[in-house]
């Protein structure tokens, strides 16, 4: 798993060994979601609303570990299962930070997925948030890949 920081955007790739369906469901299932973007300690997301189309919102409610709401909300620009997402992104603890746009790219390789993730839009005054969020998607990716562990086949 790897992550970095090029200019305005973060970039970071994994491999998962599920195959792109059961990655892009895991990315896509209000309920899968729920199920795996936190963790106990850290914060934990509920209330997803994914409206699976172009325009269509995206969102959920996150509670810290210290107990603090948090909202993070966006709408769906490109959906193409299960090869591609994006949606932009814009979380309520960032209320300065332009909406930036997040870019899932799943390809099928013998392993079973590499999913490469590019998150883009920040500018020179949010570097902090930048690699805040930047920590943030390594945590991410590694709770989907623990997820994704033993769903081997498509549904």
């Amino acid at each position: 798993m790897n992550v970095e920081i090029i200019g305005g955007s973060i970039a970071g790739d994994i491999v998962i060994e599920a195959p792109p369906e059961i990655v892009f469901q895991a990315l896509t299932d209000p309920v899968e979601l729920a199920q795996w973007w936190g963790q106990d300690g850290v914060y934990r997301t509920r209330d997803w609303i994914v409206d699976l189309r172009p325009g269509g919102e995206r969102s959920c409610k996150a509670t810290s570990a210290t107990g603090a709401e948090m909202v993070v909300s966006g709408e769906h620009l490109e959906i193409d299962p299960p090869h591609t997402l994006v949606h932009t992104w814009k979380p309520s603890w960032e209320t300065t930070l332009p909406v930036t746009t997040v870019r899932y790219s799943l390809s099928a390789i013998p392993e079973g997925t590499l999913l490469r993730i590019e998150h883009t839009g920040f500018d020179a005054a949010h570097a902090a948030s930048q690699h805040g969020h930047g920590q943030g998607w390594l945590r991410v990716l590694e709770w989907l890949h623990e997820f994704s562990k033993g769903k081997r086949v498509a549904r």
